[in-house]
């Protein structure tokens, strides 16, 4: 026990110092966003690139679906501070999704499994003509668990991807928009650098960095993704919107099968003072999520998605 708690404390410190580490290089940018014209606000709306549309399954919002087993999201983005000028500006905030699923019950309510994501991130946007570009940083962590009696069907294979696919990542984004008075488009690229997951491949950390992999959660070595949102704005009411999502998963085991996950939402979104409320169509295809992360299934889902501003 003793040597379990000797390991696991110099990872919780690492985690601390790339906390710190990012919101000083937020602070930065702020600072680095001031001079003439400048101002700071508080609570500001979210970052026009953080698009509430897309199709990834760890969008921060309140989403209900099903087919053919139900699945449902509690979450938010919450935009803490923004600085600098209309055209060029640094942007904080954080987030927090909670996503329930059945495993293999039909009922209407998800409740077998859960994940957890959570984190925050600092972007530098700058505007030119129609167009937004944002570069940030960001940092998370994502747990998986089954809830109450429920016991996963699946039985353990050795291509399996560990612990859900979970852990602790530091990103890096690359966001771009462009806006027109009938058409909206929204580029979002995320790469996912998991610690753990990154420790246990590097040649000289040994079987320590195999542990704190164990005890970090962390079945992932790296994820990429990609999105892509289309929207046409006719008007103030309605908005139909298409939307594309895709991630690559690269297990810390190098036995362990290489994950992936596509996407494709069909929407109709309606804009209000409170966020906006979108019914869609939704079609995916590949490795599930969290617990399920090791199942490849292709699946038609209706459902409603609620984000706030």
């Amino acid at each position: 026990m003793g040597q379990s708690r000797r390991l696991l404390s110099p990872f919780r410190c690492g985690v601390v110092v790339i906390r710190l580490a990012l919101i000083v290089a937020t602070a930065a940018a702020l600072s680095a966003c001031g001079g003439a014209g400048a101002t700071t606000r508080w609570l500001p709306a979210p970052p026009p690139t953080a698009e509430s549309a897309s199709a990834s399954r760890d969008t921060p919002a309140f989403e209900l679906a099903y087919g053919p087993r139900s699945q449902a999201s509690l979450g938010a983005r919450l935009p803490i501070v923004q600085r600098g000028r209309r055209d060029r500006f640094a942007a904080f905030g954080v987030h927090a999704l909670g996503a329930f699923e059945n495993a293999s019950d039909f009922i209407a309510l998800p409740l077998e499994v859960l994940r957890a994501v959570y984190g925050m991130d600092g972007r530098w946007l700058w505007r030119r003509g129609p167009d937004t570009w944002a570069l940030g940083l960001g940092w998370g962590r994502e747990q998986a668990r089954t809830l109450g009696e429920a016991v996963l069907p699946d039985r353990p294979r050795p291509s399996d991807i560990a612990f859900g696919g979970g852990g602790t990542w530091l990103a890096t984004l690359a966001e771009w928009q462009h806006r027109t008075p009938r058409w909206q488009s929204t580029v979002m690229l995320e790469t996912r650098w998991h610690l753990a997951g990154l420790a246990a491949r590097l040649p000289w950390t040994g079987p320590v960095a195999d542990v704190l992999g164990g005890m970090a959660g962390d079945g992932l070595a790296w994820a990429q993704s990609c999105g892509v949102v289309l929207r046409w704005r006719p008007g103030a009411t309605w908005q139909p919107l298409v939307s594309v999502h895709g991630d690559l998963q690269v297990p810390v085991d190098e036995f362990a099968r290489t994950g992936w996950f596509a996407r494709a939402l069909l929407a109709a979104s309606r804009p209000s003072q409170l966020g906006e409320t979108m019914p869609f169509i939704s079609l995916d295809a590949g490795n599930g999520k969290g617990y399920l992360i090791n199942r490849r299934e292709i699946r038609l889902s209706l459902g409603v998605r609620h984000a706030f501003f």
